[in-house]
C-alpha cells in the first residue's frame, strides 16, 4: 500500500493498493538464456516473497509446464514459447483472485471506502445553475443517519433526496428538478449533530 500526501490538507490523499505479477516463463523461446533464466527467477521470487505488494498474482504458477517449469503450457502457447494463446490468456484471467479487489472497492455508488473523511461537510451542488438535474456530494466521517432534503424559496419542502443510515464515506446524490419550476431553492442536510444548507438554481 502507498500513501501519497497532496497539497495542505490532511484529507488530501491518495491510498493505492499494489498488486504484483510473476513473470510468464519462457524457455524454448528467443529470450531464453541461462542469464535470462537466472534474471526471471531472481524477479519472481522477489515479488512472491518480498512483501512489498497487498497481493500477487502467481501467473508463472498457473501458465508452467509441470514437466518443464521453464516453459509455458503446450495448450496456452501461440507456438514462439513466449506468448500465451487464447487459452493462456483465459488461464491468466482465471488465475486473477477476485476477492482482493473485492475488499478495497466500495460497493456503494459515490463512496470512498480508502479516504474517509474526517469532518461532515456539505459541497455545492454543481453545475449550479442546473436544468434539469445536478450532482449534490457530501461527507460524514461516521456512520450516521442522514436526511438530504430540497426546499423552495419559502421555505416548503419539496423533495426528500435521503433518509437513511450511512457508513463513513463521501456520497454523492442526483437530483432531477424536471418537475420544479424554474427558480432559488436550497438544499439541507442533517446527520447527527451536524446540519448545512446551500443554495441551487433552476434555470429552464
Amino acid at each position: 500500500m502507498i500513501t501519497i500526501e497532496f497539497g495542505t490538507s490532511p484529507t488530501e490523499t491518495l491510498i493505492l493498493e499494489i498488486t504484483g505479477a510473476t513473470l510468464l516463463p519462457f524457455g524454448g523461446s528467443a529470450y531464453d538464456s541461462p542469464d535470462h533464466q537466472n534474471a526471471w527467477k531472481t524477479v519472481n521470487d522477489w515479488i512472491r516473497n518480498s512483501g512489498r505488494f497487498d497481493a500477487v498474482i502467481d501467473l508463472d504458477s498457473a501458465m508452467r509446464d509441470p514437466a518443464n517449469p521453464t516453459k509455458l503450457l503446450p495448450d496456452a502457447d501461440t507456438g514462439d514459447h513466449l506468448h500465451p494463446n487464447e487459452t493462456g490468456h483465459r488461464m491468466m484471467a482465471e488465475a486473477v483472485d477476485l476477492t482482493f479487489f473485492a475488499g478495497i472497492l466500495s460497493s456503494a455508488v459515490g463512496e470512498n471506502s480508502k479516504n474517509l473523511p474526517n469532518t461532515f461537510s456539505l459541497l455545492q451542488n454543481y453545475p449550479n445553475p442546473f436544468n434539469p438535474t445536478t450532482k449534490i456530494k457530501f461527507s460524514i466521517p461516521t456512520r450516521s443517519l442522514v436526511t438530504l432534503t430540497i426546499y423552495d424559496i419559502l421555505g416548503r419542502e419539496m423533495s426528500t433526496l435521503l433518509n437513511e443510515e450511512k457508513t463513513a464515506g463521501t456520497y454523492e446524490v442526483d437530483f432531477n428538478g424536471n418537475l420544479l419550476a424554474s427558480g432559488v431553492y436550497y438544499y439541507s442536510i442533517i446527520a447527527e449533530k451536524f446540519n448545512d444548507t446551500k443554495k441551487l438554481i433552476l434555470l429552464k
